[in-house]
């Protein structure tokens, strides 16, 4: 498939491509018959920086290329999308702030990308080095710049594959502001999510013949956006972590969605019909990290990848420690606030939903093996709060866990800095006395503990609960 140019996704070039584009669709003569196309749509979305294979977890991007590669061996009418989410969750990506991630998607082949709100991780003028290295789209509809500026490529991208026009837009979750960094995100803003998806399908419905949507919204905003905007032929989900298989339909709307962390492949067929002018059928299935389908590394991106993994070995790939058992996350939440409140010499410790993004596993722990469970570079914070004053989800586990609370006692609680950070702070922990920020990272008191000999597996019972 001819791929198209880079320059013609810049932003102060993009209209004058669009419309030379959508001149050209205008001329089509309709089709003297009726003709069946089908499309395959290869995804994938939250894999937050593995672009190397860990057993049969994840698959890496190298074993991913030659899977795309083989698909397009077979047809010409392939498509390779990401529902958003590529950055931090590795060494490689942490270290490099997401710029390896790129490079080797670029290697694969990826056909459009939609920004998820960890792309903003490193601040949204990161976002411009991605544009750069990447050779693909990054498309977000909604995701504005402090001057307004739409900070993505595009959003939306139109590619001809021989006689089928395909549209496809990107949209980021409308809630990126309250769950992102405010650190180098000041200024930026997101557009509401059907608005802006319903104003991308007005601009290029009637010069496409199937639209897809990568949204990286989440589940409950994707059933939405389904059930209220018309003339979505498919959307492709991220922001959760979870396998949509076969697509579930949602007021006639397909939606799919592959794991994350690259444990699986998504694969699409949509079959369109030219006379109908209409998509007539979508099946769809996920591939497995430890599928067969999945062992092949692709050698070319391999050696990308492995220049950049060369260059994070020596700090990562040591061992501090064993464990004779597999962790569940809510175990994990445990351990880690366990470990913040004991090397602080806190009352309590807590850490938020959605902040520890992996697990241990039985056998030896390494450095990478934190830095993929606390990836997002977090300080360690310490609060003062009154038992009176605790609230928000830190409340809701000390509850769950029937702990009884003096009102009038002064509590320290040892968290993390994104958690006192103004715009969640009360609706995580509540009114807090005081903060104060330490300068050691969140993983590295993890791993100074760990490598220092404190009690891991004696912490709890050895039973695993699934995640």
């Amino acid at each position: 498939m001819k791929r198209t140019s880079r320059a013609s996704f810049r932003p102060q070039t993009w209209q004058l491509s669009l419309h030379i584009v959508l001149a050209l669709f205008c001329l089509r003569a309709a089709p003297a018959f009726s003709t069946i196309d089908t499309l395959v749509v290869l995804h994938t979305n939250d894999f937050h920086g593995y672009i190397s294979p860990d057993g049969n977890r994840a698959a890496g991007l190298a074993r991913i290329a030659t899977y795309f590669d083989r698909e397009r061996a077979r047809s010409s009418k392939v498509l390779a999308l990401d529902a958003g989410d590529c950055v931090s969750g590795t060494p490689v990506s942490i270290l490099f702030q997401g710029r390896p991630i790129f490079e080797a998607m670029t290697a694969v082949g990826y056909d459009a990308v939609t920004l998820g709100n960890h792309e903003f991780d490193y601040g949204w003028r990161e976002i411009l080095a991605y544009r750069d290295i990447a050779d693909f789209p990054l498309l977000s509809a909604n995701a504005r710049g402090p001057a307004g500026e739409l900070i993505a490529d595009a959003p939306f991208a139109t590619l001809s594959l021989e006689d089928l026009r395909v549209g496809i837009i990107g949209v980021t979750t409308e809630k990126t502001r309250d769950i992102t960094t405010t650190k180098g995100n000041e200024g930026v803003t997101f557009d509401g999510e059907i608005a802006s998806v319903r104003s991308a399908i007005d601009s290029i419905k009637s010069h496409v013949d199937i639209v897809i949507l990568l949204s990286h919204a989440g589940h409950v905003a994707d059933s939405t956006l389904a059930e209220s905007v018309d003339d979505i032929d498919l959307i492709v989900s991220g922001h959760n972590h979870t396998v949509i298989s076969p697509p579930q339909i949602v007021k006639d709307t397909p939606i799919v969605r592959a794991g994350a962390y690259t444990s699986h492949v998504g694969h699409v067929q949509l079959l369109y019909d030219h006379e109908a002018g209409e998509v007539t059928k979508v099946e769809g299935f996920v591939v497995p990290a430890a599928d067969d389908r999945l062992q092949q590394p692709d050698p070319k991106v391999a050696a990308v990848v492995a220049k950049w993994e060369d260059r994070v070995s020596q700090l990562v790939d040591v061992t501090i420690g064993h464990t004779e058992r597999d962790w569940s996350k809510e175990e994990m939440y445990m351990l880690v606030e366990h470990i913040l409140a004991t090397r602080s010499g806190s009352d309590i410790g807590f850490y938020n939903k959605g902040g520890v993004r992996n697990r241990l596993y039985q056998g030896n722990i390494t450095a990478r093996h934190i830095w993929t469970i606390h990836p997002f570079g977090n300080q360690l914070a310490i609060v003062q709060i009154l038992g009176k004053d605790i609230g928000g989800e830190l409340l809701e586990r000390i509850t769950a866990a029937g702990t009884a609370l003096d009102p009038d006692h002064l509590y320290t609680v040892a968290t993390n800095s994104f958690v006192v950070e103004p715009p969640r702070r009360e609706s995580l922990i509540g009114t807090v006395k005081s903060v104060w920020l330490e300068e050691d990272l969140i993983r590295d008191v993890v791993i100074n503990y760990i490598k220092e000999g404190g009690p891991i597996d004696a912490l709890l019972t050895p039973t695993t609960t699934e995640e």
